[in-house]
């Protein structure tokens, strides 16, 4: 599976991309529009992944490994801030930026230039280990936290006045929250240390320091465990990740890594809750994660997927979105917000297959 892997990763510069990236793809699910999306988002997604499953590995995957982690690396610095500090951007920002590449007019226009983000920043963060200076980081996610310039506008209302990281370091964007962007971020202060055999029981793990913006962040997240929001409304807690099953991943990741925050009744519930929504999974991929984040919190193969899934699922299976609406306050364009025709989905075949080999390495297996 690591072969099949490391033989998606770009081998020699091209028209799309730089030697190292792995491919992904933008598209619509309705308007013939599909692009080649060059962005660091997946890289280092699955650089991340695969590195956190390197107890497990066996030497000939160690090489395989080092070899998708040097050729991730020596992209990374085409998407820091174009600032030169150690922020990221989805997409690349140097030596020019190129926001939605390979397509027929968003990438010619300043318009859609993204700030840098949270997420990618975390990503990319967590693939250098302990590398990363959290105080400066902290510094600057301060400054763009809700409430220290402006408050968020289109979160549920009970949300809003929570001073929570923002997913946008941009001085002129609206103030956004995304749980599965804030869960990859607050794992660089839990500490996401490989945790290849987790238990229920409380773990070793160090958590570093984080300010009263982290711990209103870890008040948001717990918000949304207890509320539920990932049933009904997904889109409106995570406008980037809107599927329940994701979600319940991303969360399950935060609360599986051996320290559980002290907060042993939402890693319970987070469990009863990826149980009961078991039987609802659309598809392979989605009941693959559910066993996965379940495995995490508990340490049980309880639930099993009945196959895994096939290379069609793997090709059109869409981890992330870019929701063109979701900052906009204004109450009817936020109803619109969740439409998907609003939507713009991404896929990267690698890190589906990523996906797959994570389950298998933990000791997942098919039911049958």
């Amino acid at each position: 599976m690591l072969e099949k892997i490391a033989s998606l990763q770009v081998q020699r510069e091209d028209e799309c991309y730089s030697k190292g990236m792995f491919p992904s793809q933008r598209r619509h699910f309705l308007l013939p529009i599909a692009r080649e999306d060059d962005n660091i988002f997946f890289s280092a997604s699955i650089l991340f992944m695969l590195q956190q499953l390197e107890p497990l590995m066996d030497d000939g995957e160690r090489v395989l490994l080092k070899q998708i982690r040097d050729g991730v690396h020596a992209n990374y610095s085409r998407y820091e801030s174009r600032d030169g500090v150690p922020l990221f951007n989805f997409y690349r920002n140097k030596p020019e930026p190129m926001p939605f590449p390979n397509g027929r007019f968003m990438h010619k226009t300043q318009k859609f230039i993204l700030p840098d983000d949270i997420d990618v920043t975390a990503l990319v963060m967590l693939s250098f280990g302990n590398e990363c200076d959290l105080e400066w980081l902290q510094e600057r996610l301060r400054n763009h936290a809700n409430g220290v310039h402006l408050w968020n506008t289109t979160a549920p209302k009970e949300y809003r006045k929570i001073q929570a990281y923002s997913t946008w370091f941009g001085v002129k964007m609206p103030i956004e929250f995304d749980v599965c962007a804030q869960a990859n971020l607050m794992l660089l202060f839990v500490g996401a240390d490989p945790c290849v055999c987790p238990t229920a029981q409380e773990a070793d793990t160090q958590v570093r320091p984080y300010d009263e913006f982290g711990q209103a962040t870890m008040t948001l997240i717990s918000k949304v465990i207890e509320q539920g929001d990932y049933f009904h409304r997904p889109f409106h807690i995570s406008p980037s990740y809107p599927n329940t099953a994701i979600v319940l991943y991303h969360l399950a990741r935060l609360f599986g890594t051996g320290n559980t925050l002290g907060h042993v009744p939402l890693k319970e519930k987070l469990a009863k809750d990826i149980q009961a929504f078991w039987p609802k999974a659309n598809n392979k991929i989605e009941e693959l994660l559910l066993s996965t984040a379940f495995f995490r919190l508990t340490g049980s193969w309880e639930l099993l997927p009945s196959e895994l899934p096939s290379s069609d699922d793997l090709r059109r299976f869409s981890w992330f979105s870019a929701a063109f609406l979701s900052v906009f306050g204004n109450p009817l364009i936020n109803r619109m917000a969740a439409n998907r025709f609003f939507h713009l989905e991404y896929v990267c075949e690698a890190f589906n297959l990523t996906l797959v080999y994570e389950f298998q390495k933990l000791g997942g297996r098919t039911a049958h």
